[in-house]
């Protein structure tokens, strides 16, 4: 059951997702019917991003710019690129809790290029997202850039695995990759 709240003039509307038992299993903020295109629908689903990329645009890659420890979290900052035409897709923040992940994947987000997603779902980490919200800022350019912000936990522990926003490439390089995937098919 959903149940949408927001004022009409906010591009944003906060849908409340309820189990069968009628407890609240997340609220999502979505974007409203007017400012739906690809980016919203890339980001209107409350589960891992890069299965959702890989269905839109291919195999994407990382590429990390910056990765340091303070206090056992992993501040990263990275970019997602199709591979297929090196079009950025998105750009990354994650907070990842050092102590809640496994070394190999730890390892893997120094070494590879491999998305944290694809990493959780290569190493049989089930996940589910909480606390996620949806934004909109504009970019330098003018750009209307669509982001979220939500929490990746550990489905059978329930802890957190990482703090995240991320922040889609402008509608127009979105639209661009998606042609160039589907061209290529």
């Amino acid at each position: 059951m959903l149940a949408e709240t927001g004022a009409k003039r906010d591009p944003v509307a906060t849908v409340t997702m309820h189990s069968g038992s009628g407890s609240v299993v997340s609220n999502l903020r979505m974007l409203s019917s007017e400012h739906m295109c690809l980016g919203s629908s890339l980001l209107n689903h409350n589960g891992l991003m890069t299965p959702h990329l890989g269905q839109v645009f291919g195999t994407v890659y990382a590429i990390q710019h910056i990765q340091e420890e303070v206090f056992g979290v992993i501040h990263r900052e990275s970019s997602l690129y199709q591979l297929a035409s090196d079009i950025k897709i998105l750009d990354a923040s994650l907070g990842l809790v050092s102590r809640s992940l496994p070394d190999a994947v730890l390892r893997a987000l120094k070494s590879t290029q491999i998305p944290f997603g694809q990493l959780l779902i290569d190493n049989e980490i089930e996940a589910e997202i909480s606390n996620c919200t949806l934004f909109t800022r504009d970019n330098s350019a003018g750009d209307q850039i669509l982001g979220r912000r939500h929490t990746i936990l550990d489905s059978s522990t329930g802890e957190p695995l990482c703090h995240v926003e991320e922040r889609l490439a402008p509608e127009h390089s979105l639209i661009k990759a998606k042609k160039f995937f589907w061209s290529k098919k």
